[in-house]
């Protein structure tokens, strides 16, 4: 079927047809963009000051005299454990 250039498709009612009017209109001429301005140069941020611990210690006092420690003694091993080797049977 050959259509002729004057038919047009018929749509239901329904779907809305774009026409110019919803189509943002363009310039007519393009217009010239704002130069950029330099941008402020940044401000130095004030230095961190350190902040107080949440529960400050007070300043570490001298100790007692206990500067000479003991030589650390090994530690004896348990090897005298009893052995369960002699477990009760169960026969009757």
């Amino acid at each position: 079927m050959v259509l002729s250039r004057t038919h047009v498709a018929s749509y239901p009612a329904s779907v809305p047809t774009l026409s110019r009017a919803h189509v943002a209109p363009y310039p007519a001429t393009n217009t010239p963009k704002p130069v950029n301005t330099p941008k402020p140069a940044n401000t130095p941020k004030p230095a961190n000051t350190p902040k107080p611990a949440y529960n400050p210690k007070p300043a570490n006092t001298p100790k007692s005299a206990n500067t000479t420690k003991s030589a650390n003694t090994p530690k004896t091993s348990n090897t005298s454990k009893p052995s369960n080797t002699s477990k009760p049977s169960n026969t009757p």
